[in-house]
C-alpha cells in the first residue's frame, strides 16, 4: 500500500512533463517475476523506438527509472499523436501499476500492423549494413554506359545490400557501368520514392549520402508515427503518407488501391491529423482562407479587377446574398471583404477541381481534386497550401462506390457530368490519417526511405 501511495504522489503532484520529458517515478519495478517473459521484448521496443538506451545501467534502479521515463514519453507521444481523448500518460500508468496490468500496458503499447513489424525489421538491417560505407559519389556522377572506375564496384555492392538483392558472383567486384548497375540503381532510385533516371542525378547522390544514423533515425520516427493509428483498422478508410505524396486505400489492413497526391508546401505543411467522411461533394465551390485571399487574390485582383470576375468568384454575404461586381472597386474591396465572402462557383478554374471529401473537424484541410493534374507528373509534389489534391479520383469514388445501390452510383456519375454542386454520401464512415512517415516497408519486405520534405526527422 505505501508503495501504491508513493507512485500516486509522485505521478500527481507538480506537472512530471518537464522540457525534455517526463520524470520518472522511481517507486515503479519492472524486473519482477510477472513481466519476465515480456520485458525483454519490450525493452526491445522502446529502444527500436529510440526512446530507451540499450544500457548498462548503474543500478537496477536506475534501469526501472529509464525504463518508466521511455513508456511515459510513448503514452504522451500516442496521446499526441491521436489527438488526445485519452487518460494521462501519469493516470493510465498509475492505473495499471495498481491494478497489477503493466503487462496489459505493454501489450497495448505493441502496435499489430503488419507493417509496424516489417519496419522493425529494416531497422534490424539497416543497423547491420550502416557498417557498409557508400564511395566517393563525385568521381562517379559523369560516368555512363561502359565507363569504369574502381569505386564502381563497391558502389554496385553497397546499393545491393540497400536493396536487399544478392548480386552474382560476376557482378561483385565488376567496376564498369553495365546494364545491369543501371538497373540496379533504377530500382534503388524508384524504392526511395526518386525518379528512375539511371543516372547519378544530385537527388540521388544526396539521398546516397545521407549517413547511416540519419536513415536510422528516419525509420525511428516513423515507427513512432504508427501510434498515431488506431489499434486497428477496421472497414473503410484511407492513410495519406506525406512525405510519400501517396493515398492508401484500405479495407481493414488491405491495401486495395494506391495513388499519388499532391501535399502542403514547406512553407505550408499539411498537418498530421486523424479525420472521417461520410459524403463527398461533387462539382464544389471553394471558399478561399483568408490568407490567400490576402496574399494572393487581391494583389492580382488590383492589378487586373476583372481577373476574379472571370475566373468565377463571386461576393456572398449573409443568407447567401450576392454583390455585383459592379459595387466593387479596388478602392473599395477591404471593406467589402468585411461584409462578404469571396467564392468560386463550380468549374475548370476551380482548383478543388471535380470532388471533394468532407473531412470532419479538418481545420480547413481538404483531400480533393485538381484543375491542373499535370502536376503529379512531378516526382518532388509538396506544392499545395495545405490541402491534398488526389489524383485518380474516379479510381477512389468507385471504390468507395462498389456496395452502394445502382441509383446511388448514377447519381453521383450524372451529377460528375453537370456543373451544380451536389453533395453524395458513400455509405459508411471512411476513415482519414494524414500521417508521416518517411520511411516505410511494403509486403514486399523492402525499405523504401523518402525525403524528410518538411524536415520534421530532423527537427
Amino acid at each position: 500500500m505505501t508503495r501504491i501511495l508513493l507512485l500516486a504522489v509522485v505521478l500527481w503532484c507538480g506537472p512530471l512533463l518537464a522540457a525534455d520529458g517526463p520524470q520518472a517515478p522511481t517507486s515503479l519495478r519492472w524486473f519482477t517475476p510477472e513481466l519476465a517473459f515480456q520485458l525483454s521484448d519490450y525493452q526491445q521496443l522502446l529502444s527500436d523506438l529510440g526512446l530507451l538506451q540499450p544500457g548498462p545501467y548503474a543500478s537496477v534502479d536506475a534501469h526501472d527509472q529509464a525504463i518508466t521515463t521511455a513508456t511515459l514519453r510513448l503514452l504522451e507521444l500516442r496521446q499526441q499523436l491521436r489527438g488526445g481523448g485519452e487518460p494521462s500518460p501519469q493516470a493510465q500508468l498509475m492505473a495499471a501499476e495498481q491494478q497489477g496490468q503493466l503487462d496489459r500496458l505493454i501489450a497495448n503499447l505493441t502496435p499489430e500492423y503488419r507493417g509496424f513489424a516489417r519496419l522493425r525489421s529494416a531497422l534490424v538491417r539497416e543497423r547491420q549494413i550502416e557498417r557498409v560505407p557508400i564511395p566517393g559519389l563525385a568521381p562517379l556522377q559523369s560516368l555512363g554506359l561502359g565507363q569504369s572506375h574502381p569505386d564502381l564496384a563497391q558502389l554496385r555492392r553497397a546499393l545491393a545490400i540497400r536493396l536487399g538483392e544478392a548480386l552474382p558472383p560476376t557482378l561483385q567486384d565488376r567496376p564498369v557501368w553495365d546494364p545491369p548497375f543501371t538497373a540496379l540503381l533504377k530500382q534503388y532510385q524508384d524504392s526511395n520514392g526518386l525518379s528512375a533516371t539511371g543516372r547519378l542525378d544530385s537527388a540521388t547522390r544526396r539521398h546516397l549520402g545521407s549517413v547511416g544514423q540519419d536513415r536510422i533515425a528516419a525509420i525511428q520516427y516513423s515507427l513512432r508515427q504508427w501510434y498515431q493509428l488506431p489499434d486497428r483498422i477496421e472497414g473503410y478508410a484511407m492513410l495519406v503518407n506525406i512525405p510519400r505524396y501517396e493515398l492508401l486505400v484500405l479495407n481493414d489492413e488491405a491495401v486495395e488501391l494506391a495513388v499519388p497526391v499532391i501535399v502542403g508546401s514547406p512553407a505550408n505543411p499539411t498537418p498530421k491529423m486523424n479525420s472521417y467522411f461520410s459524403s463527398v461533394t461533387l462539382n464544389p465551390s471553394w471558399t478561399p482562407p483568408m490568407s490567400i485571399v490576402r496574399n494572393e487574390l487581391l494583389p492580382g485582383y488590383r492589378q487586373d479587377p476583372t481577373t476574379l470576375h472571370r475566373q468565377g468568384f463571386e461576393w456572398v454575404g449573409k443568407g447567401q446574398s450576392r454583390l455585383p461586381w459592379t459595387q466593387v472597386t479596388p478602392e473599395n474591396v477591404n471593406n467589402v471583404l468585411g461584409r462578404y465572402q469571396l467564392r468560386q462557383k463550380p468549374g475548370r478554374n476551380n482548383p478543388l477541381g471535380k470532388v471533394r471529401f468532407n473531412l470532419a473537424q479538418s481545420r480547413a484541410i481538404y483531400l480533393h481534386d485538381t484543375n491542373n493534374p499535370r502536376l503529379f507528373r512531378q516526382s518532388q509534389r509538396a506544392l499545395s497550401h495545405g490541402c491534398v489534391r488526389v489524383a485518380e479520383y474516379q479510381r477512389v469514388l468507385d471504390y468507395l462506390l462498389a456496395n452502394e445501390s445502382s441509383g446511388r452510383q448514377r447519381q453521383v456519375a450524372q451529377a460528375l457530368q453537370q456543373h451544380d454542386s451536389v453533395t453524395a454520401r458513400v455509405g459508411s464512415r471512411v476513415a482519414v490519417y494524414l500521417v508521416y512517415m518517411p520511411a516505410w516497408v511494403g509486403p514486399d519486405n523492402r525499405l523504401h526511405l523518402v525525403d524528410d520534405v518538411y524536415g520534421w526527422v530532423a527537427g
